[in-house]
């Protein structure tokens, strides 16, 4: 077999990459899309020949017009195509802390964002996709002991 025709059997998965923000009162940032309905963070899917790192920095530039230098990983979470109708995985990156000023400078992507807020975590999670709000719950969880944690179909995996 050929390795162009090997390479196109090959399966496909959907990859995305976001960012967790914070303000100082430790409420996270999150975005109301224009076409769907439960609320999500900034980020989106990876691009054909790019990073999940690249495409959480380019999302973050693109729709809420900040820069992220080196963004930390905190999370990865794997769906099968049974848990989530399409494989795929989604990278979640540290943000940061944002002060008033970065604040004051968030300029949403009008196309693809009504608006934004920071809401308390616990706030936020009814508001979230579901299976976002369990991987950022995790997330915030392990990122308190200082560590990076995966996920399968909704489960931590150690």
């Amino acid at each position: 077999m050929e390795d162009q025709e090997y390479i196109r059997t090959l399966p496909k998965k959907r990859v995305a990459a976001g960012a967790l923000f914070h303000n100082r009162a430790d409420e996270l940032l999150i975005v109301k899309p224009r076409y769907r309905e439960p609320w999500l963070i900034p980020g989106g899917v990876v691009e054909r020949d790019e990073s999940p790192k690249a495409c959480c920095l380019r999302e973050i530039k693109e729709e809420i017009s900040l820069d992220l230098s080196s963004p930390r990983l905190l999370s990865v979470h794997y769906f099968s195509g049974a848990f989530d109708l399409i494989e795929g995985m989604v990278f979640l990156f540290d943000g940061g802390l944002l002060d008033e000023k970065q604040i004051g400078e968030i300029r949403l992507e009008e196309a693809e964002l009504l608006e934004f807020q920071f809401v308390d975590a616990d706030m936020a999670f009814p508001l979230l996709e579901q299976n976002l709000s369990v991987q950022i719950r995790e997330t915030l969880q392990a990122a308190e002991e200082n560590h990076p944690v995966y996920l399968e179909n909704g489960k931590v995996v150690r």
